[in-house]
């Protein structure tokens, strides 16, 4: 009976072991992609703010978003009243 017992504990150590292993490696490919995104989005926030035009999104249905405040500069109406739909 005893026996039984330590060699359950031990295959119960094992996978717990293969799990943290696991879990280390999603953090690891995690923590990989997150600073993947910084870069990204450092780099597309960079290209935005020295760009001489204004960056948007268009739609099918004509809608756009804008994507920096130079629209603000252009048509004295912040991005957000754009964005919001509020503006005909």
């Amino acid at each position: 009976m005893k026996h039984a017992n330590y060699n359950q504990l031990q295959e119960n150590i094992k996978k717990l072991e293969e799990e943290v292993l696991r879990l280390k490696s999603q953090i690891s490919n995690s923590r990989l992609i997150e600073e993947a995104l910084k870069e990204s989005f450092n780099s597309c926030e960079l290209l935005l703010n020295t760009i001489p035009g204004v960056v948007y999104k268009g739609y099918e249905n004509w809608e756009v978003d804008f994507f920096d405040a130079k629209i603000e500069m252009l048509t004295g109406y912040p991005k957000e009243v754009f964005n919001s739909r509020r503006m005909k």
